[in-house]
């Protein structure tokens, strides 16, 4: 089904590129801005905080306009309002969260004689790394129906994506990897200006891809859950 998933998202890309194409222009110039500028702006206080508040924001109006490119055949708009701010919320939320069961079970483990160095412990770090991303996968549909203003719980994405675990995860987690090694000609790049011209636009072409497949799995899932409630009311 995950490869489904792929060609579905693609067909649906290509179906409306011109709009995908306006989507990401304004978060690629800001994510170029952003990478070419930010061993400078770094440097500060200021300029750190300033470089993660436009990339949140880049990440977020692409990730949004692609959702409804996907699911509402709409056209990006510049706006911020209630549903990016929730969309963000979310974003920051599970990244916390899982950020922090990472790391509290690996200290947990190592505390009780887990080894933390060699090949046991970065088999063992792989290992709660995929552990907490499945089971966190479960909950991803809650942000495309963010995206498209649904009334959604994570419980729904739950219930939704039960038995389909596994492609869900495979949409979630593997694919955002496999599609990151379009970034890799970019390490080619010698010169630091280029280099970060190049490796922002592959990122935009990975996460675009990665994001509609996010918004095909929400719609079919969400779909046959749609069905299969219809049906039980019968």
């Amino acid at each position: 089904m995950t490869l489904r998933i792929l060609g579905l998202a693609l067909e649906a890309l290509g179906k409306r590129h011109r709009a995908v194409f306006v989507a990401i222009l304004l978060p690629a110039v800001l994510l170029v801005a952003v990478e070419t500028l930010g061993p400078w702006g770094t440097s500060s206080t200021f300029g750190k905080l300033l470089y993660v508040l436009l990339s949140v924001v880049a990440y977020v109006w692409l990730a949004i306009a692609i959702h409804r490119i996907v699911l509402l055949e709409d056209t990006f708009k510049l706006r911020w309002g209630w549903r990016e701010t929730r969309f963000t919320g979310w974003l920051w939320l599970f990244s916390i969260v899982i950020g922090l069961v990472i790391w509290f079970v690996i200290e947990a483990f190592e505390s009780i004689g887990m080894p933390s160095e060699g090949i046991i412990a970065i088999a063992f770090r792989f290992v709660v790394v995929v552990g907490v991303l499945y089971f966190a996968s479960q909950y991803f549909l809650i942000f495309p129906a963010v995206a498209v203003d649904r009334k959604y719980k994570l419980a729904h994405s739950s219930v939704d994506t039960e038995e389909y675990r596994l492609t869900t995860f495979a949409v979630v987690a593997v694919f955002p990897v496999l599609l990151s090694v379009v970034e890799l000609p970019a390490s080619l790049i010698s010169n630091p200006m280029l280099y970060s011209l190049a490796r922002s636009l592959l990122s935009i072409i990975s996460i675009t891809i990665g994001v509609a497949m996010l918004s095909v799995l929400f719609r079919e899932l969400s779909a046959q859950s749609g069905s299969s409630a219809a049906r039980r009311s019968r």
